[in-house]
């Protein structure tokens, strides 16, 4: 585990902040472990995928493509809050996607309650 406050860290969470695309491949060129490692303490600990979720959805050279494809992926994880704020963000919820299921779908088999149930809500 990388510390918190380690410098490959700062640039990691820098990057995806910023939406710095071509200096966030050249550092998982260069540290590539980087992307499935966690960092923090033994209290709390993170990966790049929390960093990039976490983040409130407005990154800079965000595509609508990349909003969907990213709302299709916290839909199948289950992540209401993220999937909430990608459909603020302009996410295609009818969009097919991967195993040709639609976000909605894909939340279905995510079994979060309250996701589905939200989900749900928007097509009432």
């Amino acid at each position: 585990m990388l510390s918190g406050d380690d410098p490959l860290v700062a640039t990691l969470t820098s990057c995806i902040h910023s939406g710095d695309i071509a200096g966030l491949e050249t550092l998982l060129a260069e540290h590539p472990d980087l992307a499935k490692e966690r960092f923090g303490d033994t209290a709390m600990s993170r990966t790049a995928l929390h960093v990039a979720t976490d983040w409130p959805g407005h990154f800079p050279s965000t595509t609508d493509d990349q909003i969907t494809n990213a709302c299709w992926h916290a839909c199948r994880a289950g992540q209401l809050t993220a999937t909430q704020t990608l459909l603020a963000g302009g996410a295609d919820i009818d969009w097919l996607g991967y195993d040709h299921l639609t976000p909605h779908q894909a939340a279905l088999a995510s079994g979060n309650d309250d996701l589905i149930s939200w989900i749900e809500s928007l097509s009432r």
